[in-house]
């Protein structure tokens, strides 16, 4: 089980009581608290101010295996993976300077790959405008097609 704690040490050890004293279930609490943990692909953090910050968590082990650029796949195939990955850093990370990071690290790891420097440079930040700057969705009821047309 993973849990946020935002109370005392003390208050912790009532509840670690309360929850084996209830019911018919017991429960191993072995973890010592701690203000950051990992879970799945983020770091999550209490700070000093017991606010929540995250940030995207890779194992040291992991091969980042993108695909080749001599692979036949469509330009326009990578481009949404840049897209996607870059999506997805933009989310997970609260401070500005880990989300910049993983974009540093992902242009390394392309270009390690053999992909042209200039060529996912282009696509890193056509995606990071695309996700600064969003175009704002156009609900408007009256540009709704209607079977009439």
């Amino acid at each position: 089980m993973f849990s946020i704690w935002l109370g005392t040490d003390q208050r912790y050890i009532d509840f670690q009581a309360d929850a084996n004293n209830y019911g018919i279930l017991t429960w191993d609490f072995d973890i010592i608290p701690s203000a950051t943990v990992n879970f799945l692909d983020l770091t999550i953090t209490i700070n000093p101010n017991y606010r929540i910050q995250t940030k995207t968590y890779q194992k040291a082990m992991n091969l980042y295996q993108y695909i080749l650029p001599s692979s036949a796949h469509s330009p326009k195939m990578m481009k949404g993976i840049v897209y996607g990955l870059i999506r997805q850093y933009k989310l997970q990370n609260t401070l500005p300077s880990d989300y910049i990071n993983q974009l540093k690290l992902l242009f390394q790891r392309f270009v390690a790959r053999r992909w042209n420097k200039s060529l996912i440079k282009s696509y890193i930040l056509e995606a990071d405008s695309k996700l600064s700057n969003p175009i704002p969705s156009n609900n408007n009821a009256d540009e709704t097609l209607t079977n009439k047309e």
